[in-house]
């Protein structure tokens, strides 16, 4: 069974700052400690493009979901012109959610949206409300670290020039 869910939030951070914090994978385990136990990367093929971090990246996290139960999730993240797609792997669950992650520029301010598209079991399904409740609620949490994040970075920039040259630490 198929559902989904599209929520949007703003921020008035620069866009390659955002841009910058929605492909970083390596914030999750440390500013995602509340939802994120853990980050493991399993594959990086890097992108020619400087914008992007990565083309496409295979990771495991290791989710915490009403903060007492963790479970393994299996991403691969493709970043493709001006959008990232998720794709997360719950084989407990029999489920997959796909999220388009897209930012667009709306006067003053930048529109981060997240449209998510969950591909589940019939018996989750049933659990759909729930379901809805848990995404959005973790959406929300990590919305809210990701913008403590790019409140420092958009310091950092305003009083270097720019961002500064990133270097993956979490890559053997």
């Amino acid at each position: 069974m198929k559902f989904s869910i599209d929520y949007s939030n703003f921020s008035n951070y620069d866009k390659d700052i955002l841009w910058f914090v929605s492909q970083d994978i390596e914030h999750i385990k440390t500013l995602h400690s509340k939802t994120n136990k853990n980050l493991k990367i399993i594959k990086i093929f890097q992108s020619e493009n400087t914008d992007q971090l990565y083309k496409q990246i295979e990771y495991v996290t290791w989710r915490k979901v009403l903060n007492f139960i963790t479970i393994k999730v299996y991403t691969k993240r493709e970043v493709i012109d001006d959008k990232i797609i998720y794709i997360e792997h719950h084989p407990y669950l029999k489920t997959k959610i796909k999220t388009t992650h897209t930012i667009k520029k709306d006067n003053n301010v930048f529109i981060l949206n997240d449209f998510l598209e969950i591909n589940a079991p019939f018996i989750i399904y049933l659990f759909k409300p729930f379901l809805k409740f848990l995404i959005l609620r973790h959406l929300k949490s990590q919305f809210k670290e990701d913008e403590m994040f790019r409140k420092r970075l958009q310091e950092i920039k305003d009083k270097v020039g720019k961002l500064k040259q990133y270097k993956w630490l979490d890559i053997e």
